[in-house]
């Protein structure tokens, strides 16, 4: 049985198990979910396409809803999840809901089984995109079947009450305000039934919540009812004496917590400061967890800690005491001058970071940092109240914040403090310091806002603001270290109090950053990892490695930028670019740290004992050209135990812990999108952005319409998304337009120069950044990096192993080398293998390097070879049970065995004959039927009157199978009677076979089924007398498909059944498939439908894994005509408008998208949408027409002729008769089952309508569609 479930969320389970698929997303379900609201009666079509597809068109909607309702049942497996045809309802036999039970409760009056149904809002989270009505409807729903809940919830605390049933009061009461926190009435009642239970202090703590609930959400005061019966239930203050021993003398201040007063301790005569807690807080504690919680917190003894003296307990209330101390709180002194001067911040933080340090170091954790806590006492600091908020976090933390009691103070809290994470720990009192910090340098915490709310949510997406603009005389590295203690995670702060407080010390580096010139574009993402990264304790070497002209030093300054508040310590900046010289690394980092010489200690020495054991970054920029010094990297590493290392290099240094951050391209969009893709959505491509921003600085008055801009989108695409090319081709359009600078990109690296002045020289042409990372190879690895330019979209190793004549392992050790210059990167291509790629602007320098080395021609022939011999290779296993491992193989160097085809054509034409038919069998499968042609036809050009006449024929016959498939039917006719004279002459009996088998198939094809059946049994005849089971098993596919075609479906069965048992003994996968499809048809017009389906879903399950796209489509339409004939008409439709036809169309297989459009236009006559079907049979005929099919013809005058009897048309359909019954008379074949009935029903009514006198009339009148 299925549950839909629609109280708090969406969703379907069968016998208690969520279900999933895709059909179970929101919008599906929403169906459900509007006819279960709506009860036994149902809803009508047009109701359920109003509220969810109010946008589309009614003929287009239909479609969804049929679409929505299949996959329903498909992933559901219930056939009969939803009855009716116009008016739907769901079928309460399979599936029930909570909204239905409920609205059946509440009308029984059942107020407990309402309760216990309700279980959150209706559709609680729940969200259509772009269905405004839906939404609109499901907002009515959610409100009245709320208030349905809270009428019944209500009743049923009323009766409790009324029976003194305290407990279950409490329970119902407290479960309507959980409906409704701001009812008054719920809130009174549940604040009595808590105190008449017994339960003062939660009534308390309850009315606190109710009242900060109400001044937040609805900023006003709280009913006065829920007010006073508060003060009556609260003790409001404690005896001015008690315990013998304390006398009250004036309160000092109260808290969300506690009251303050000044008291005299009788005992030892002295002033006191004693803390009472509010009566709810005490409750939730306890005075024993209280007493044992203190005892910890009063053994820190420090000087600027106050201590703890005593603790207790009067009158219900607990209290602890503490020195009082005669000076006056920071918070205070803040009030009264604002800011305080920088050196005595700085020096008032490094006394509270003392006493947090020797706090933490005995395990506590202080929780409530804030100016208020902070005591001054003759000008020092000392830190008050370590002791409620631990004990209060320590006892019942999570408690009292789901009490609505914050264990801290907004302004001053962290992050994980404020989210309720009960194991902080020392690290968020470091964080609550620099608010403190902050604020004695600001004049205000680094965040204010209206409400907690908004103050919390600000501290979570926005970065402090930086003191040195609100405070000049703020030096840099104190400004530094406070926004580092401000950091949101934990991990990104000091470690130690006294880390910070250091820091606030620290003097700034002297090798200072460079400022990043420009904003970053599109880079947001690695930004943020490479900033974590680099931040992160265990990573002390970052190197930010790419191919030239990819923005590494650009994306690593604003990633230092971004986290130089890690090392409090200083970021410094080395550029190698003018170093050429490997031993002067060192030096030139000792000058620009400043670091002096000393004589008897090496340079090295003298570096580590400078940065000692300061958290510093060093940033050493441009070090591919001095790599070698990468030794003395490690080393400095080694001697400076919290030093990072980031380094920028074309190559990696290759030392242990390195991490490499790999800066790549930037994202360009997809051109196939792109091309009905409006403006903005194509600026938004981070390389389009690049582009655009600096063409506009280069010409402000650049126009930016739609055109421009999926110009300038084909330009960022064609540049790889290279920065630096992207930016060098912008600052052309002060000359070139967008246009125009596309048509030269086929000579780019001569485009692509006059960089900015003020860049390096490297990275004022794309040759040079190029040429720089050229110079850093070995003379061996770059010739292989030039020959392994003739690769197009990459190769596997294999592949390079071959053109460069090397070993596949020496190929590892080049790929790696190239791979560490950033002049080719390896992906994944499979489990077990990596493809080797370069991106195009790199490989067009590698090409320019090729030729002028002249080695050009051997790397292009062996290029050449290498794919004729992979092609040969996989020819055989198209058509075997390897045929999706050959496949996927030959798609992933689909562009190099074009480039092979394209030379192989220019050097050596046999070797072109050779590879086209290796492949003319993929570019079948693939549906790559037009470039297959071509190049078949280029080879047939070159064979003629070469002396090979086999070649030849084997070409012709290759080049026949593509044309009768793109319904070529004389091309391919010619062709293969051309193969036929040839294999006679050559009296290649197997060749024959072939050749005989495809006529016949043909002849199929042209409905000449006679030719067709005489053809392929003398095929069929010849195959057998060679042992040629392949040939034999298509001989006899061809005869199974001429019986289906001429209605003797019992032939057809029989022979299919003996093509299918052939084709598994060969493992021909592909051809199974489309047999067992075949058999599947047959089949079910014989009304076996179960065994039918059987056949068919092997058959789709196939052609899913290798990947087949004609034949799949084929396979869903017979699926489709199979649902059809199981009055499932919408099924048929959605499967043909969603598979079928769209697959047809792409591939342009005109046979088979005349054929789909039949049966969608069968499906749709079913549902009665008879211009929809009208329209679909139209186009069958124009392509039935267009390729002069007879059997098309006759079955389009036999749509032609239903669809006139049902528009009321019978003298239309008698005439239309004529040409059907005559057409299928002249191929003597046979119209299917569904559509036979169909039409002799047609026939049958026109004739009972006009009488047989008048329907001979109108069959005189012989009118025929075409």
């Amino acid at each position: 049985m299925l549950r839909l479930r629609t109280f708090g969320g969406l969703g379907v389970a069968r016998d208690g198990v969520p279900l999933g698929g895709a059909a179970l997303q929101p919008r599906r379900l929403a169906v459900l979910t509007a006819l279960a609201a709506a009860g036994p009666q149902g809803l009508n079509r047009d109701r359920l396409l109003g509220l969810l597809w109010p946008e589309t068109t009614d003929a287009r909607g239909r479609q969804a809803l049929s679409q929505a309702l299949y996959a329903l049942r498909r992933d559901t497996d219930t056939e009969d999840l939803v009855l009716g045809g116009e008016q739907l309802r769901l079928n309460p036999a399979v599936i029930s809901s909570d909204v239905g039970e409920l609205e059946a409760a509440s009308a029984a009056g059942d107020h407990e089984r309402v309760a216990t149904l309700y279980d959150g809002p209706f559709l609680d989270g729940v969200y259509l995109r772009g269905s405004d009505a839906f939404e609109r409807w499901a907002e009515t729903q959610r409100v009245r079947l709320a208030q349905v809940a809270d009428r019944a919830i209500e009743q049923l605390a009323v009766a409790a009450d009324t029976a003194g049933d305290h407990e279950a009061a409490v329970r119902w009461w407290r479960r309507l305000t959980t409906l409704d926190p701001l009812k008054t009435r719920a809130a009174v009642r549940l604040m009595s039934a808590l105190a008449a239970r017994g339960k003062r202090s939660e009534a308390l703590r309850y009315a606190d919540q109710y009242v900060k609930l109400v001044r937040q959400e609805l900023d006003a005061e709280p009913s006065r009812e829920v007010t006073a019966l508060a003060e009556r239930l609260r003790n409001e203050a404690p005896p001015t004496r008690f315990e013998g021993r304390f006398v009250i003398e004036r309160e000092l201040g109260r808290g969300g917590m506690a009251v303050v007063f000044l008291a005299r301790d009788l005992k030892h005569d002295r002033q006191v400061a004693l803390k009472m807690l509010r009566p709810e807080v005490g409750a939730a504690i306890g005075r024993e967890r209280l007493e044992r919680e203190i005892l910890v917190t009063a053994r820190l003894q420090h000087p600027h800690i106050l201590p703890l003296h005593d603790s207790g307990e009067t009158d219900g209330r607990l209290y602890y005491v503490m020195p009082y101390v005669a000076g006056e709180s920071l918070r205070a002194r803040l009030t009264r001058e604002s800011t305080l001067p920088v050196e005595e911040a700085v020096r008032l933080t490094r006394e509270v970071a003392d006493a947090l340090d020797h706090a933490h170091a005995h395990g506590v954790v202080h929780r409530d940092i804030k100016p208020e806590n902070i005591l001054l006492a003759d000008g020092h600091a000392v830190v008050a109240d370590f002791g409620i908020a631990r004990t209060v976090a320590a006892a019942v933390g999570e408690t009292l914040t789901g009490l609505g009691i914050a264990l801290g103070t907004p302004a001053y809290m962290s992050p994980e403090q404020a989210a309720g994470d009960a194991e902080v720990d020392g690290r968020s009192d470091i964080y609550s310091l620099a608010c403190v910090v902050y604020e004695m340098l600001a004049g205000r915490p680094p965040w204010i806002a209206a409400t907690t709310q908004a103050l919390l949510a600000r501290r979570f997406t926005e970065e402090p603001a930086s003191l040195r603009p609100l405070r000049p005389e703020v030096a840099a590295p104190i400004d530094r270290a406070v926004r580092r203690a401000l950091a949101p995670e934990p991990d990104a702060r000091f470690r130690t109090a006294g880390d910070f407080a250091a820091a606030l010390v620290a003097q700034e580096s002297v090798a200072a950053l460079p400022a990043a010139t420009r904003s970053l574009i599109g880079r947001e993402e690695a930004l943020t990892a490479a900033a974590a990264l680099l931040a992160r304790f265990d990573v002390r070497l970052v190197t930010f490695t790419g191919t030239a002209g990819s923005g590494k030093t650009e994306l690593a300054l604003h990633v230092v930028s971004r986290a130089d508040t890690h090392f409090p310590d200083g970021v410094g900046f080395v550029d190698l670019s003018p170093v050429t010289d490997s031993t002067l690394v060192l030096p030139a980092v000792a000058q620009a740290l400043r670091v002096p010489e000393q004589p008897q200690r090496s340079t090295l020495d003298t570096i580590v004992a400078q940065l000692d054991a300061r958290r510093y970054l060093l940033v050493l920029d441009n070090f591919e050209q001095v790599v070698d010094a990468a030794p003395d990297v490690a080393r400095l590493l080694a001697g400076c135990a919290r030093l990072t290392v980031a380094v920028t290099s074309r190559v990696r240094l290759r030392i242990r812990g390195e991490h490499e951050f790999f800066v790549a391209p930037l994202a360009v969009p997809n051109l196939t999108a792109a091309s009905g893709q409006v403006a903005p959505g194509l600026r938004t491509a981070p390389a389009v952005e690049l582009f655009v921003q600096r063409a506009l600085e280069a010409r402000s008055d650049l126009p930016l319409d739609d055109a421009t801009l999926a110009t300038i989108a084909q330009i960022c695409v064609r540049l790889d998304g290279l920065p630096l090319a992207i930016e060098l081709a912008a600052a052309r359009v002060r000359l070139l337009s967008p246009a125009a600078i596309l048509i030269r990109l086929d000579r780019r690296l001569e485009l692509l120069t006059g960089g900015a002045r003020d860049l390096p020289e490297r990275h004022r042409t794309l040759r040079g950044a190029i040429a720089a990372s050229d110079e850093l190879l070995a003379p061996r690895e770059r010739r292989a990096w030039q020959r392994l330019a003739v690769f197009s979209g990459g190769c596997m190793l294999d592949a390079a192993a071959a053109v460069l004549g090397e070993s596949e392992t020496d190929m590892l050790d080049i790929i790696g080398a190239l791979g560490d210059a950033s002049l080719a990167r390896t992906v994944q291509a499979s489990v077990t293998d990596m493809r080797f790629a370069m991106l195009e602007t790199i490989r067009e320098y590698a090409l320019e390097r090729l030729r002028e080395s002249g080695d050009e021609r051997t790397a292009r022939d062996r290029h050449r070879d290498f794919f004729l011999s992979l092609a040969e290779q996989l020819s055989p296993e198209l058509s075997g049970d390897s045929q999706a491992g050959a496949l996927a193989r030959l798609d992933a160097d689909r562009d190099n065995l074009r480039a092979a085809l394209e030379h192989a054509e220019r050097t050596a034409p046999a070797v072109l004959a050779r590879l086209a038919l290796a492949l003319w069998r993929y570019w079948l499968v693939r549906g790559q039927w037009t470039s297959g042609r071509e190049w078949l036809r280029r080879a047939i050009a070159l064979a003629d009157g070469s002396g090979s006449s086999a070649a030849l024929a084997e070409l012709l016959n290759a080049a026949a199978s593509l044309a009768q498939n793109q319904g070529d039917y004389a091309t391919a006719f010619e062709s293969l009677e051309r193969a036929l004279e040839l294999w006679r002459q050559l009296r290649a009996r197997d060749g024959e076979a072939r050749t005989l088998t495809s006529m016949g198939w043909l002849a199929w094809r042209q409905c000449r089924y006679a030719d067709a059946r005489r053809l392929s049994v003398e095929g069929f005849a010849l195959h057998q007398a060679l042992a040629d089971e392949r040939g034999a098993a298509q001989a006899l596919n061809n005869l199974g498909w001429i019986a289906l075609f001429e209605g003797n479906y019992v032939e057809a069965e029989r022979a299919l059944t003996e093509c299918i048992a052939i084709r598994r003994r060969l493992a021909d996968r592909r051809n199974i498939a489309f047999a067992l499809a075949a058999h599947g048809l047959a089949v079910s017009r014989r009304g076996d439908t179960s065994r039918a389906r059987a056949l068919v879903d092997e058959a789709l399950t196939l052609f899913r894994e290798i990947g087949e796209k004609q034949l799949y489509a084929f396979t869903v339409r017979v699926a489709a005509e199979m649902a059809l004939g199981e009055d499932r008409a919408a099924d048929a439709r959605t499967m043909l408008e969603s598979t079928s036809v769209p697959i047809f169309r792409d591939i342009g297989d005109r046979w088979g998208l005349a054929v789909a459009l039949g049966v969608l236009g069968d499906a749709l006559m079913v549902e009665q949408r008879l211009e929809e079907a009208g329209a679909a049979y139209d186009e069958a005929l124009a392509i039935w027409r267009a390729l002069d099919d007879r059997y098309g013809l006759a079955s389009s005058h036999a749509r032609a002729a239903t669809l006139a009897a049902a528009r009321g048309e019978p003298e239309r359909a008698a005439a239309l008769s004529v040409a059907a019954d005559e057409l299928l008379g002249e191929i003597g074949g046979a119209l299917g089952p569904l559509q036979c009935k169909a039409y002799d029903a047609a026939v049958a009514t026109a004739r009972a309508i006009l009488g047989e006198a008048r329907f001979a009339a109108a069959r005189a009148e012989r009118v025929r569609v075409d």
